[in-house]
């Protein structure tokens, strides 16, 4: 069955990625970060939103992504409020990406895995969407905090 899903769509390090809409509540242009010390680095702080505390997650790092920004004069990062699923509970947090792109929809047959089309490798990618010759990865979001070192580091923040 031809089942269309909704997605955000983002750049980090000049590719394209994309996080299911469920999973984005909101997206905001400017944020206050307060620093948390002692903290990993994929953790640049904290801030608060609608009177929740919340941790603010570079994505780029938290995915180990190496490669630099693209485009050195971009106008500043953007910030998704996301609710992740994450050890059998659901993390609240926001995460730094580039640029938000905007909502897309994907039909579920046009998503090939991403193991067999050899643009990725990354275990934060369970599928790939082509389209006009740009590829879009397409976020597992449950592996984002499948790291327990990673999901303990988050945890102590919202404690």
């Amino acid at each position: 069955m031809n089942k269309p899903q909704h997605f955000v769509i983002f750049h980090l390090s000049g590719s394209l990625y994309a996080m299911p809409v469920s999973q984005v509540r909101e997206v905001h242009g400017e944020i206050s970060i307060e620093p948390v010390p002692g903290t990993a680095d994929f953790v640049k702080g904290i801030t608060v939103i609608r009177d929740n505390a919340l941790p603010v997650i570079d994505l780029k790092e938290l995915m180990r992504i190496s490669i630099p920004r693209v485009d050195s004069n971009s106008v500043g990062d953007s910030f998704m409020v996301s609710m992740l699923p994450a050890q059998d509970q659901i993390i609240e947090c926001v995460l730094i990406v580039e640029t938000v792109v905007g909502v897309s929809t994907f039909n579920e047959e046009d998503i090939q895995p991403s193991s067999s089309n050899g643009i990725t490798a990354s275990r934060y990618v369970s599928g790939i969407h082509l389209h006009n010759g740009k590829a879009t990865q397409i976020i597992d979001t449950p592996s984002l905090f499948s790291n327990p070192k990673d999901f303990e580091e988050i945890s102590q923040i919202k404690a």
